[in-house]
């Protein structure tokens, strides 16, 4: 009989130890699952970032080049007017 109860106890202590291992696996699974999702909306903020960077790499190129055509037409023009200037003169 004391047996008996021995066994009793182990097969609780046992099913009280698969309960609380069961909790810890479910509480670790949670906190993977917000890791990852906390992961994929840093990626996705970080993917925003590089998208925003990349447009103002193509801006700045305009921009660029936007100058180096308008400096090219007043250096252009600054010519015609010093000849218009020697013919006047």
């Amino acid at each position: 009989m004391k047996r008996i109860d021995e066994l009793r106890a182990e097969k609780f202590a046992l099913k009280k130890a698969l309960l609380f291992e069961r909790k810890k696996n479910k509480d670790l699974e949670e906190k993977f699952l917000e890791l990852k999702r906390m992961m994929s909306q840093r990626e996705e903020e970080i993917r925003e970032q590089n998208g925003e960077v990349g447009d103002l790499v193509i801006q700045k190129n305009s921009l660029e080049s936007t100058l180096k055509s308008l400096s090219e037409e007043v250096e252009l023009l600054s010519q015609k007017n010093e000849k218009l200037l020697e013919y006047l003169n």
